[in-house]
């Protein structure tokens, strides 16, 4: 549970854990993609603590600062039931072709 984004810290610094996971996630992500190559997240619109969370924006505002040179953000919508999720966001991003 500890190892896994998302999953770490109580209440007070979930989401401070959580958008640090993030951001190395999203460097690693870049270091092994091959230049001009693809990576894709599938994320959810959590609510924590009464807040709805808009990582998809944060991720495209690091994206060209951690050498990705697109990204594309599709949102689709979560139909039927009880789902806690309003939208979930397909995000692409790649890594930019002059990178080493």
């Amino acid at each position: 549970k500890e190892r896994m984004i998302g999953l770490r810290g109580g209440k007070a610094n979930k989401l401070r854990l959580y958008e640090e996971d993030m951001f190395v996630s999203l460097k690693e992500m870049h270091r092994v993609l091959k230049p001009g190559a693809w990576a894709s997240i599938v994320l959810g619109d959590v609510v924590v603590n009464g807040k709805r969370t808009d990582y998809c924006a944060k991720i495209a505002e690091w994206a060209p600062d951690l050498g990705f040179s697109e990204v594309h953000l599709i949102r689709r919508p979560i139909l039927g039931g009880f789902a806690r999720l309003r939208y979930e966001f397909i995000i692409m991003l790649r890594k930019a072709n002059d990178a080493q």
